[in-house]
């Protein structure tokens, strides 16, 4: 379980578009009309399992048609530990189909949390839209719920690392 200090929530809002929302510590965000045509889910999982298996950073994109949202979440080039802090950014873009640099976005919210709080915030609101219904009940466009990835992340969580390791 998280501490509490990151939270993500996914809610859908009529057919085809998301909400999701973004909390760190007292600072939160949301993401107004995500389109389906974006892995929502599946994303956020498969980036939470890049940073906790030794990834330095990860790149979630959500479509707005035509608005982009892109979640930046990076930390330190030498190695990353759940404790390891990490930066998690949100920039913004008039239009996804431009494929504007990093550099080139809007800065809209930006925070800085552990590897570990991270993923775990994605894990919960994963399991949450998994305890609506299980995975024949997820409905999100044509994207099938993100099992392999989720069962892979809950896996990585729950790994024990040596002390000592650099990755502890």
């Amino acid at each position: 379980m998280s501490d509490g200090q990151f939270r993500i929530g996914f809610s859908v809002d009529g057919h085809g578009w998301a909400n999701v929302n973004l909390r760190i510590g007292n600072r939160d965000f949301t993401i107004d009309g995500a389109s389906d045509c974006s892995d929502v889910v599946g994303d956020l999982v498969r980036g939470a399992l890049m940073l906790v298996t030794g990834e330095w950073f990860a790149r979630v994109s959500f479509d707005g048609e035509p608005h982009e949202w892109r979640l930046v979440v990076s930390g330190p080039v030498d190695g990353i530990s759940l404790h390891t802090s990490c930066s998690v950014k949100m920039l913004e873009f008039a239009d996804i189909n431009k494929g504007l640099p990093d550099q080139d976005g809007s800065l809209t919210f930006e925070a800085e949390c552990s590897v570990g709080d991270f993923a775990t915030a994605v894990f919960e609101m994963a399991q949450k839209v998994l305890n609506t219904g299980g995975v024949e009940a997820y409905e999100w466009g044509n994207w099938p719920f993100p099992l392999r990835a989720f069962l892979a992340l809950e896996a990585a969580l729950a790994a024990e690392v040596p002390p000592g390791s650099p990755h502890h």
